[in-house]
């Protein structure tokens, strides 16, 4: 019995990750189901529902106290002997604590809000430099398994050249040894994709996820200038929001413990149950009392009122940091992506063409035995490596772009 109920979890969990594999392959649906099921994206939404409950807590006045007294011997007045005491005491802060306490709690919980979205983000900047380095692989592999189809061509033409006299041994055996160099590379391209896989795995936090193979990725046109994005990371980025709620906490906290100056109060109601007394009448007692209590130890008082206002200044000291940081991280960012792109269109408009031309016209010219064999295979190195090298600058660049987001805080 226990091993058909291993078997069907194990049919489970492999439907589950092939559903997953086959439907969830496109990157928005990959950074969905990450922020859906990552545990520590789980942990930071509980501990943010945690803090904001905590608000109407602090708010809450404290719990009334009830008293009730048993005269074990008669103790006589006037009235009668007293038999049974009630009482009711409600402690009630000074106006103003409260209120502040709460609003310092709804801050918390902004921090919490906060801490909640960066990790968002920095989870979805992972994933995507991730999905973009898969990509990249598959891509290599592409370009790799390309340039062995042609390879294996080249060497059934230099076979017949070299059994005819027109050719040498020399150049069979360089393209034997560049196939061997280029299953080198296919063996170690393949093992790199098994192990981002197991990277992009585990941010989802699903261990048997099978990433298929990427597709051509078509990004979106980078428009933004530097004044706009430096805006948006000011306003948007959850690391400068979150210092911001620490600075504002901080400044409340403060003024709290200047409200430790002033008394806090307990108002009271006792009831007391007299008996007949000797001439048959009685009459039952109440009152009602107030109690203040003295804020007569200064030195405490004072001494955290320092403690708040060191803290204040430390964080109004990180806001600043943070921003002069974010702003100097902007224009860093913005200044590679502007890069990558100037690279990318060099590439896309002169480079590669001028590459696959003279590869074509090298090859076309050793089938006809007019070159030599290592014109033709220095000009299939220097396209392979411009393609590899023209993909690596389109991952650079989105990867980059990911960075961005995180730094600005939101999609681009």
């Amino acid at each position: 019995m226990k091993i058909l109920k291993s078997l069907f979890l194990y049919m489970f969990l492999m439907v589950t990750a092939n559903a997953l594999a086959q439907e969830g392959q496109s990157l928005s649906d990959i950074i969905k189901y990450a922020l859906e099921n990552n545990p520590k994206i789980q942990s930071l939404e509980s501990s943010w529902k945690s803090e904001s409950f905590a608000i109407n807590k602090k708010r809450s006045l404290p719990n009334p106290m009830v008293g009730y007294t048993f005269y074990g011997e008669n103790i006589d007045n006037p009235d009668g002997p007293q038999k049974n005491k009630y009482e009711v005491s409600q402690e009630i802060p000074f106006p103003g604590k409260k209120a502040l306490d709460s609003e310092i709690q709804k801050e918390k919980a902004g921090i919490a809000q906060t801490r909640l979205e960066e990790e968002k983000r920095i989870l979805i900047g992972e994933i995507k430099s991730v999905y973009y380095d898969i990509y990249w692989v598959d891509r290599s592999l592409d370009v790799a398994k390309d340039e062995k189809d042609i390879l294996e061509g080249l060497n059934k033409t230099a076979r017949i050249q070299y059994e005819s006299n027109r050719g040498s041994q020399q150049d069979v055996v360089r393209i034997q040894i560049e196939l061997t160099k280029l299953d080198e590379q296919i063996i170690l391209l393949e093992q790199n994709r098994k192990s981002l896989n197991a990277k992009i795995s585990s941010l989802l936090g699903n261990e048997n996820y099978i990433l298929a193979p990427v597709g051509n990725l078509k990004p979106a046109e980078f428009t933004y200038n530097l004044d706009l994005l430096q805006k948006m990371a000011e306003k948007e980025r959850p690391e400068i929001r979150m210092a911001n709620f620490e600075k504002i906490m901080a400044e409340k906290e403060k003024t709290l413990s200047k409200l430790n100056y002033t008394p806090d109060f307990n108002f009271g109601v006792e009831y007391t149950d007299v008996e007949d007394n000797i001439t048959g009448n009685s009459s039952d007692e109440w009152m009602a009392k107030i109690m203040v209590s003295i804020p007569f130890w200064f030195g405490g008082i004072n001494s955290e009122i320092k403690e708040k206002s060191a803290k204040l200044e430390s964080v109004e000291k990180a806001y600043s940091d943070v921003k002069n940081r974010t702003i100097s991280q902007v224009k860093d960012l913005f200044y590679k992506i502007e890069a990558y792109k100037n690279i990318k269109i060099l590439y896309e408009t002169s480079l590669l063409s001028q590459l696959e031309q003279s590869f074509d016209a090298a090859k076309a010219n050793y089938e006809r035995g007019e070159t030599d064999f290592i014109n033709v295979l220095e000009a299939q190195r220097d396209l392979l490596e411009n393609k590899l090298a023209y993909y690596r600058t389109v991952v650079d660049c989105e990867k980059t772009i990911a960075e961005l987001e995180m730094v600005v805080g939101k999609d681009l």
